[in-house]
């Protein structure tokens, strides 16, 4: 699993939209078709996107 620095995401979900401000680090368990699971710190969410686009952390 790699660990990802979320620039944008465009979604319903208040805590994912509060993360994307702080450039929050997420954790992407799964990945599906129209679906994706995302670990942010205790928080679980499954959350369907529109857009959603990722850079890897150098680290």
């Amino acid at each position: 699993m790699a660990v990802l620095l979320l620039q944008r995401l465009i979604c319903g979900n208040h805590i994912l939209r509060r993360f994307s401000a702080l450039h929050a680090r997420l954790q992407i368990v799964h990945r599906r078709a129209h679906a994706v699971d995302i670990r942010i710190g205790k928080h679980h969410v499954r959350e369907r996107y529109i857009v959603v686009r990722f850079i890897r952390c150098e680290k």
